[in-house]
């Protein structure tokens, strides 16, 4: 009975589509998929991330443990996204005015230690925080699912298949 539950959570949650979209940047590095709180008829829903707007960072244990990313949103997202978000002076000028308008955003989970992760999106222009969770919030554990087929000691990001066969590709073309 749990398996048919989970399978119907996946099936609904999109996973196919956004694995497959997080698989294809793991063939040159690392993989981000964020697992997000849902509703009734999608309990929730896995959107992948493109690499570019990531940067993990690894826990003592080798394991990323915070990951920050910076991207760019229509305003008038915000509020659909986070309905509890206080926008700044900045953002709520250009909602009123501009709403279609494009702004940069900062998002930032980061694990406390013994108290868990903590959720914070600012406006990286006027430094404003615009919504944050903190671990202490039931509701809001880690989100970020992050693969990496392989890595070296130090680094934060993976390296692919692709990456790796790189070298030989160029030799064998030199043939």
């Amino acid at each position: 009975m749990r398996d048919e539950v989970v399978f119907d959570y996946l099936g609904r949650s999109r996973f196919a589509t956004e694995a497959h979209a997080m698989a294809s940047d793991l063939v040159i590095s690392t993989g981000f998929l964020v697992v997000d709180k849902g509703t009734i008829d999608e309990p929730f829903r896995v959107r992948a991330i493109p690499m570019g707007e990531c940067y993990p960072v690894e826990g003592p244990d080798g394991e990323i443990r915070n990951v920050y990313r910076k991207y760019k949103c229509r305003v008038s997202h915000i509020r659909e996204t986070w309905p509890a978000a206080t926008l700044s002076i900045r953002l709520a000028r250009i909602l009123k005015d501009k709403p279609r308008e494009k702004v940069e955003l900062v998002e930032a989970t980061t694990y406390e230690p013994k108290k868990g992760y903590r959720f914070t999106v600012f406006d990286p222009y006027d430094k404003a925080i615009i919504y944050d969770v903190p671990p202490s919030d039931p509701n809001e554990p880690s989100r970020w699912i992050t693969p990496r087929l392989y890595k070296r000691p130090g680094d934060n990001y993976g390296y692919g298949p692709a990456i790796i066969a790189l070298p030989t590709i160029r030799t064998i073309n030199k043939l």
